[in-house]
């Protein structure tokens, strides 16, 4: 006797607090890779992205106006109308300004990236088990909003008494006679795990349909 899993089941949750705009689907549904399940509230991300680009822009400014100082002091100090110490400080200047430029474009990417967050989308092709968010919820960062199974292959998990396990190895067929849907199906075994259930002396075998 075995029990028929879905091959992977998946957990979907949020990466950033805010609140629940709109809930795409509804327990029980088929849902695709890349489908929506949950837009989050995203006014405040979208006004700290804006916010983040801004910075970006001034400090692509002031990069520019420090290069432009650096060249001009580099040709005055070529013609000695220029020190070695204001040629030095208006090339420090610069390296300050590109380091700068750098720290922004790396604050907009990340600002970005958590806007992206408060859509949050099926990361496989498959179902929805289970939904435990209603629009208006507060959600935090690492709380579970979906248990979605992919039904696209399912596994049949069967413990095997000790003895007849360690004839059974990875290749092997294996009939296997669903009764629910009155059907039988020839699959290969994936795998034998090796660890045994020491109470029942059994091993469980994985067979994928």
């Amino acid at each position: 006797t075995g029990t028929v899993e879905p091959r992977a089941r998946i957990s979907p949750g949020s990466r950033v607090m805010g609140r629940v705009a709109r809930v795409a689907v509804a327990a029980g549904e088929q849902v695709a890779q890349g489908d929506l399940l949950v837009a989050l509230d995203d006014r405040d991300l979208q006004a700290a992205d804006a916010a983040a680009q801004a910075g970006v822009n001034v400090a692509e400014a002031r990069a520019r106006q420090a290069r432009l100082q650096y060249d001009r002091m580099e040709r005055l100090h070529d013609r000695g109308s220029a020190t070695a110490k204001e040629r030095e400080d208006a090339e420090a200047a610069w390296n300050v300004q590109s380091a700068l430029l750098e720290q922004a474009r790396a604050g907009a990417t990340a600002a970005r990236v958590n806007l992206g967050h408060a859509r949050i989308h099926s990361p496989v092709d498959g179902w929805v088990a289970r939904r435990m968010v209603e629009s208006g919820d507060m959600v935090a960062p690492g709380q579970i909003l979906f248990t979605l199974e992919d039904l696209a292959q399912v596994k049949v998990m069967v413990d095997i008494p000790e003895q007849q396990a360690q004839r059974l190895a990875a290749g092997h067929e294996a009939t296997v006679i669903v009764d629910g849907l009155q059907r039988e199906f020839t699959a290969d075994i994936t795998r034998v795990l090796p660890a045994g259930h020491a109470a029942s002396r059994t091993f469980q075998v994985e067979i994928l349909l």
